[in-house]
């Protein structure tokens, strides 16, 4: 007989990490590129904006912040321009 498995995900204890949880729930293929955002060099807060920047962009395929390493750039800029 087999055993039903069930799906573990990660805790989501951090507005960031509920923002990549909420984004591989339903996009799978995108972990590559969410990782590149939650391995980027950016504060906690600018990693939130940066994914909320990929996250919007998924809606629009020609939209350049699909590309995450360029929403982490955007998000960089906001944060320096204050």
């Amino acid at each position: 007989m087999a055993v039903a498995r069930s799906k573990v995900e990660p805790p989501a204890d951090t507005p960031l990490k509920q923002l990549a949880v909420d984004i591989l729930r339903t996009r799978s293929e995108l972990k590559p590129s969410v990782d590149i955002v939650m391995n980027s060099a950016l504060s906690e807060d600018d990693k939130i904006v940066a994914m909320e920047l990929f996250q919007a962009a998924l809606a629009d395929p020609w939209d350049p912040m699909r590309d995450p390493r360029r929403a982490i750039t955007a998000a960089a800029a906001l944060s320096a321009e204050g």
